[in-house]
């Protein structure tokens, strides 16, 4: 199984340390969390002097176990490392979403099971449907499909992002054109 470790130490190679940029609307992070999240998960600390560990704890339990991300590796290791990578960087919500779009895009108009709400929770009928679209196709076909959609999904999104505030054309070499480099690599 594709460990909450794993996916964390590739997520960390793009996030780095500790980052202040004017532009970034995050605002200050260490190694991709924001103050925002940090604060909202006990830490009390300057931004500065967050540990990794400290982080790995908030990105383990905000964004892997919400995605259910030891349930989907079950499954497909693929599709976890980007679900969690995209629940990083999108919100766990917007993870979920794109992955029940693409379980029920991909269901053959509901022959091999019925479609799943696109409600941004992960839950047991998402899992069941990963499940299943695993039993009717070959994993390899599965991971490409699934995690295509969803990658495509994400860059829409972050071109809108960019597109809404200029500014964040800023960082469209390194968050933008390194998760997406990751995800692809994921295959």
């Amino acid at each position: 199984m594709y460990s909450f470790k794993r996916s964390f130490e590739a997520l960390i190679l793009i996030e780095g340390g500790y980052a202040n940029h004017p532009f970034d609307k995050g605002g200050e992070t260490a190694y991709g969390v924001t103050k925002t999240t940090a604060k909202a998960f006990g830490y009390e600390g300057e931004m500065s002097e967050m540990t990794l560990e400290q982080a790995q704890q908030i990105y383990k339990k905000g964004y892997w176990d919400k995605i259910k991300g030891d349930e989907i590796s079950a499954t497909s290791e693929v599709i976890a490392k980007v679900a969690f990578e995209i629940a990083v960087h999108r919100g766990v919500k917007d993870a979920s979403v794109f992955l029940q779009k693409a379980l029920n895009a991909f269901n053959r108009n509901e022959i091999d099971y019925k479609d799943i709400k696109e409600d941004g929770s992960i839950g047991s009928k998402t899992i069941e449907a990963l499940k299943s679209l695993a039993s009717k196709r070959k994993l390899e076909q599965v991971n490409h499909v699934v995690s295509t959609f969803m990658i495509v999904e994400h860059a829409y999104e972050l071109n809108r992002f960019a597109e809404k505030d200029k500014n964040q054309e800023a960082f469209m070499f390194g968050w933008y054109l390194n998760r997406i480099k990751l995800n692809w690599e994921t295959k």
